[in-house]
């Protein structure tokens, strides 16, 4: 069901970062969109409206793609709960791309539930229920992480501990070797999108704003034998990811490595931090799954990332689901940012 409540002037000014080309929820033309009653930080992008219905209360549920990380990134910075689902719409007619070879689309929820109400109607049966105890969860070591902000590193510091209180076992491995994800994605996707825009660009530059327009740029700068190469390496990487996940196997990671985007700052920076941690998921093309950490401040709310094998979206809500039943009682009766609406009788 979505709601008919009427849409709030604070909700959202503008629906997705321009050509849904960013991770910030800004926008040069329609302008920003902030945290539904604060409008001192951004919703995080590229699906920032989808963010921002739900979370502000005028919707249940927000449709959303994710290329490199435009439903997780949204869903950290606002408490919310996020699936990109690859292997449930291979085809996608009627969406307008951005760079194909990693468009994904999804939904963005007030939390799991809803993701598994959304999931059991789309597929016509209830999400499959998942014992923690039959499960292995990855943790890339401390190494990899080191760019993410000290809020979002002291969240995860208990990350550990939480899981294994489930029954689910949990390994460390060195990460260092995802992070080339990030270094594959950003000029295959500017080459991508280069591709998408370019009689648009060629005909009236002006028409699109300074960010996109310089990462088209770059992206028609890219020659032939630069391509190849990267897509060579970008196979042979999302081969080894998915040889790496095995069976069972869930890799976890902070979605997003600030918790916080300060409107009218300069994010130039975040864009990099960020994409280390969404890119190996993008690269490899499978499917994830993002939840609150229930312990975080909810002032500076993170979420986790569950990537999961390539076609398991079911299983992945469902062991979402089977976290979100073992940490209720971390949750101190909220879901991130929500928390904040509901306690002043709000959303």
């Amino acid at each position: 069901e979505i709601s008919t409540r009427d849409w709030s002037s604070d909700v959202c000014s503008s629906d997705l970062n321009e050509h849904a080309y960013g991770l910030t929820g800004e926008n040069p033309w329609w302008g920003d969109c902030t945290v539904p009653g604060d409008a001192s930080r951004l919703t995080g992008g590229s699906s920032s409206g989808a963010a921002a219905s739900v979370l502000g209360g005028a919707a249940d549920v927000g449709l959303g793609t994710d290329t490199g990380g435009s439903l997780r990134v949204p869903a950290s910075l606002c408490g919310l709960a996020s699936l990109r689902a690859p292997g449930w719409f291979a085809r996608h007619e009627g969406v307008r791309p951005l760079a194909p070879s990693f468009d994904a689309l999804g939904w963005i929820s007030r939390d799991v539930e809803g993701l598994a109400n959304v999931a059991g109607r789309l597929r016509g049966e209830p999400v499959a229920r998942v014992d923690a105890a039959d499960v292995e969860v990855v943790l890339p070591d401390v190494g990899f992480l080191a760019e993410c902000d000290g809020d979002v590193m002291a969240a995860w510091a208990g990350v550990r501990g939480e899981i294994e209180a489930t029954g689910a076992r949990v390994r460390i491995e060195a990460g260092d070797w995802l992070g080339r994800a990030a270094g594959l994605f950003g000029p295959l996707q500017a080459r991508e999108a280069w591709r998408v825009h370019e009689q648009a660009m060629e005909r009236d530059p002006g028409a699109f704003g300074d960010v996109v327009r310089q990462r088209l740029a770059w992206g028609r700068s890219i020659d032939a034998t630069e391509e190849n190469m990267l897509r060579v390496e970008a196979r042979a990487f999302r081969q080894a990811m998915r040889e790496w996940m095995g069976t069972r196997r869930v890799l976890a990671l902070p979605a997003c490595a600030v918790t916080r985007l300060a409107s009218g700052g300069d994010h130039v920076g975040a864009r990099g931090r960020i994409l280390r941690l969404t890119t190996p998921a993008s690269v490899a093309g499978l499917p994830v799954v993002t939840q609150p950490l229930p312990w975080a401040d909810a002032t500076h709310p993170v979420g986790i990332q569950w990537i999961g094998r390539e076609n398991e979206e079911g299983f992945m809500v469902g062991w979402a689901a089977c976290m979100d039943r073992a940490w209720s009682g971390s949750r101190r009766g909220q879901h991130g940012q929500n928390a904040t609406r509901r306690s002043r009788g709000e959303g």
